[in-house]
């Protein structure tokens, strides 16, 4: 996570100052295991830039 300005990170960073380290880690396994889950379920591919403005969205 460090410095990286990526929109995953900010969201992360932000999350941790929320709520502390351990709820953040749940929070990011669930966001992972539910793209996985909708990537899989439409068959289709990853987007990046989807997922970034997703993202961006949430925050």
């Amino acid at each position: 996570m460090g410095d990286k300005q990526d929109a995953k990170s900010r969201w992360l960073r932000a999350l941790v100052a929320r709520v502390g380290k351990n709820k953040a880690a749940v929070a990011l396994a669930n966001k992972t295991v539910r793209t996985a889950w909708a990537v899989l379920h439409r068959g289709q591919a990853y987007r990046q830039e989807f997922h970034e403005s997703s993202a961006l969205m949430a925050s």
